[in-house]
């Protein structure tokens, strides 16, 4: 018997159903709170048989997935041969002379036998440098100048410099400040008058030269005073000073070896001198 054209067959209505309250399932658990799903509505009762037949209504859960933790990468170990000590920084030779010093690598100065910190190395780490003591921080240390190593204060006045030998600041020996001593004022020179003896030629601080054979004596006269015989030709100093023993002048000179003694500037008698006076050139 042929079905009747324009029906649709009860198997395709019951499958339409069951579509529809799935969908109806699934809306009603989107608009609902969080947590809760709604019931599903009971279907009509000639066909709650065909529709749990045909598919099985999965509720639907709105809550969020938790995220995945992750697990944390973990390094992979070095192996024990692949590494590599740290290298040791080569220091320089200790300053000489080195007699009791030791390198100390806790503190990184070098120390005496006392354990007294004298140097430590230099921003390049190929030299030492000597430590300041804490009273002297306060001045500037320098390498320029006669000594290896100064410290200066603020106007550059050199204070102390490093003596290699002891290991040790000493201070720099300050230059006396001589005050200067007054001019000496200049006094006439008074020629002692000896009207017996040939008027005087020499003029004191002059210069003298030798004519012939005279005695250098250490004082004026003759006596037991002799100390060379001065020949012709010498130039001396003429220094001044006049003795009249009552027949000689005598002058006080200056040999060209520093000596100076007493000489008499003519005989008792006569025109002839012993000494000339030396005419410098203005």
């Amino acid at each position: 018997m042929e079905a009747k054209r324009g029906f649709i067959s009860y198997d395709s209505f019951k499958l339409i159903v069951a579509i529809v309250l799935l969908l109806a399932v699934v809306a009603l658990g989107l608009t609902l709170p969080k947590g809760e799903v709604a019931a599903p509505a009971a279907p009509p009762a000639e066909t709650a048989e065909v529709a749990a037949a045909e598919t099985e209504v999965v509720p639907v859960s709105t809550d969020a997935p938790e995220p995945t933790q992750q697990p944390e990468p973990v390094e992979p170990e070095t192996p024990a041969e692949d590494m590599q000590p740290t290298p040791e920084v080569e220091l320089p030779p200790l300053p000489e002379p080195s007699a009791g010093l030791a390198y100390d690598s806790e503190s990184g100065f070098v120390l005496d036998a006392d354990g007294n910190q004298l140097y430590q190395l230099n921003e390049a780490g190929n030299g030492w440098v000597p430590v300041i003591p804490g009273d002297m921080t306060d001045l500037q240390l320098s390498s320029e100048g006669e000594y290896d190593w100064v410290l200066f204060d603020d106007s550059y006045a050199a204070k102390y410099y490093w003596d290699v030998e002891s290991h040790a600041w000493l201070a720099v020996p300050q230059e006396e400040v001589v005050a200067e001593e007054p001019a000496p004022t200049e006094e006439a020179v008074v020629i002692a008058e000896c009207s017996q003896a040939s008027p005087p030629r020499l003029v004191p601080g002059g210069q003298a030269e030798v004519l012939t054979n005279v005695n250098f004596r250490s004082s004026p006269g003759i006596g037991n005073n002799w100390v060379a015989t001065m020949l012709p030709g010498e130039q001396v100093n003429v220094l001044g000073d006049t003795f009249c023993d009552g027949t000689y002048l005598w002058w006080q000179l200056e040999r060209e070896n520093g000596a100076t003694g007493w000489t008499a500037e003519a005989p008792a008698s006569g025109t002839n001198y012993f000494l000339a006076p030396v005419e410098t050139a203005p």
